[in-house]
């Protein structure tokens, strides 16, 4: 990332809004074709009881996918390549994140039809897969080089980040009781967090060179919270959005208490993960 990666000119500032609304929009347009047979049983929020929910979409997705944006204006010019090769690889890294995520074994999710298991991991992928590439065409620049990434070469990062996460979600499942489904399908759970933070390490080996040279922590902290932090902690704010939360207690769905810590230490397993990397490198 240069000091100047956010010195854009009118015009391209005016095309990141652009795509972003555009995308925003898009996914908005879905919503109402997706499958919810498993969430009228739950309480519905105070912005659906007051019919605003079409809003709440509209500033939840500028807002989520704004800032995915700037994301990937800060590191794109560290990475190789052309243009619409970075904006394809982003787009696919995160758009996988998030239907890795969505996947995850949960009681509300037990027992539905396969088909509403894969829409939302669909839909959103998709969504986040077309605005990398429209980023890649309008915002990124080509940058000499064609560094490739040798994961033969980085076992490390690819079993730290995994064994890290796999270990947070342990404290998390047996200390602080989160909402899962943990206890009734053990091993199903943990191969879910092993294969999604094998992909949190791909995602970092991948856009590692877009992180200026820093301090192994610096480095760790910049990755964990900057590029995976802030989408993956918007990510577990929509549920809020649709349905009443409240505040307490700990390992309930509709918990603030329960999604904090929940984001909380993914994302410090994710520092440290990254961190061991950084130190063996």
């Amino acid at each position: 990332m240069s000091k100047g990666a956010l010195n854009l000119s009118i015009r391209r500032w005016v095309s990141l809004f652009l795509i972003v609304l555009t995308i925003t929009l898009f996914r908005v347009t879905l919503q109402p074709f997706m499958p919810s047979s498993n969430i009228h049983q739950l309480p519905p929020s105070v912005i659906v009881q007051s019919g605003l929910i079409p809003i709440g979409f509209m500033l939840f997705g500028l807002l989520t996918f704004g800032l995915l944006a700037i994301v990937f204006v800060l590191i794109q010019e560290g990475l190789s390549g052309k243009r619409m090769r970075k904006g394809l690889m982003f787009g696919f890294l995160f758009g996988m994140m998030w239907a890795l995520y969505l996947l995850e074994p949960a009681p509300h999710v037990e027992g539905l039809p396969f088909f509403e298991v894969l829409v939302y991991p669909l839909a959103d992928g998709i969504t986040i897969l077309s605005m990398g590439l429209l980023l890649g065409r309008f915002i990124g620049n080509d940058s000499k080089g064609n560094e490739k990434v040798r994961f033969s070469s980085n076992y490390a990062t690819l079993l730290a980040v995994p064994v890290l996460f796999i270990a947070g979600r342990m404290l998390s499942y047996n200390v602080f009781h989160i909402y899962s489904s943990y206890a009734a399908r053990q091993f199903d759970t943990i191969v879910w967090a092993a294969a999604t933070e094998l992909w949190i390490g791909v995602m970092y080996l991948l856009l590692r060179p877009g992180i200026s040279d820093k301090s192994p922590l610096l480095k760790a902290i910049y990755f964990a919270v900057v590029i995976y932090g802030i989408d993956y902690f918007l990510f577990n704010l929509f549920m809020p959005l649709v349905f009443n939360y409240k505040i307490w207690p700990m390992g309930a769905l509709l918990s603030y208490a329960d999604l904090l810590v929940r984001a909380s230490m993914d994302i410090l397993s994710v520092v440290a993960g990254v961190y061991i990397c950084e130190k063996i490198k």
